[in-house]
C-alpha cells in the first residue's frame, strides 16, 4: 500500500509542474484559427515559410500599422506551472516595410473580450531591404509572468516606422 501511495504522489508531482512544449509551424494538420490568431491583418501564405510549406503572414498597409501572430495557449492541451518560458520565432520581410519586430506575450482579457499585448526581450529594427532568408528572434519570460489560470497567447509582434507599407513573415512559433 505505501509504495502504491507513494508511487501515485510521484505521478501527482510530475503532472503538476507540467510546462509548455510546444511548435506552431502553420503546418497541417494542427492549423486552425483557435490555435493561431493573427491581429490586423494577415494570413497563413506559402511565401511566409521558413521551414515547410506555410507560414504566417503580417499585411502592413495605410490602417493596419501594427500586427502580430501567436499561439493561444489556451487550445494546445497542456498547462503551464509559472516558470520561465523560452520562445523563439523565425522570421523575414519583404522590401520597403520598416519597423521593429518583437516577441511578445498576450494576456486575455474577458471582460473586455481583448488581448494585451506585451513585448518582451530583444527587438529587432528591420531595415527597408528585403529578408528573404529567415532569422530566428529567441528570449525567455521570466518565471512568474505567466501563471496557470489566465489564458495567454505566445508570438510575434511588429510596429511599423513611418508609412511603410508591405508583409512580414513569420513562422516557427517556439514555446519551450
Amino acid at each position: 500500500m505505501k509504495k502504491f501511495l507513494l508511487s501515485c504522489l510521484i505521478a501527482l508531482g510530475i503532472g503538476s509542474n507540467a510546462q509548455y512544449v510546444y511548435t506552431g509551424d502553420f503546418e497541417d494538420p494542427g492549423y486552425n484559427t483557435n490555435t493561431y490568431k493573427q491581429f490586423g491583418n494577415g494570413t497563413r501564405t506559402t511565401a511566409a515559410a521558413c521551414n515547410g510549406t506555410n507560414g504566417g503572414q503580417l499585411a502592413i498597409n495605410a490602417t493596419v500599422t501594427q500586427s502580430g501572430y501567436m499561439i493561444d495557449l489556451s487550445t494546445i492541451g497542456q498547462t503551464g506551472n509559472g516558470q520561465k518560458i523560452d520562445v523563439s520565432v523565425g522570421y523575414k520581410k519583404a522590401a520597403n516595410i520598416t519597423g521593429t519586430i518583437s516577441l511578445a506575450y498576450f494576456v486575455y482579457n474577458a471582460a473586455s473580450n481583448q488581448w494585451s499585448v506585451n513585448t518582451f526581450g530583444p527587438s529587432v529594427v528591420l531595415p527597408s531591404t528585403a529578408a528573404t532568408t529567415c532569422t530566428t528572434l529567441s528570449a525567455t519570460i521570466p518565471s512568474g509572468i505567466i501563471q496557470p489560470g489566465q489564458i495567454y497567447g505566445i508570438g510575434a509582434w511588429f510596429v511599423r516606422s513611418g508609412s511603410s507599407t508591405g508583409n512580414i513573415y513569420v513562422d516557427d512559433i517556439s514555446i519551450n
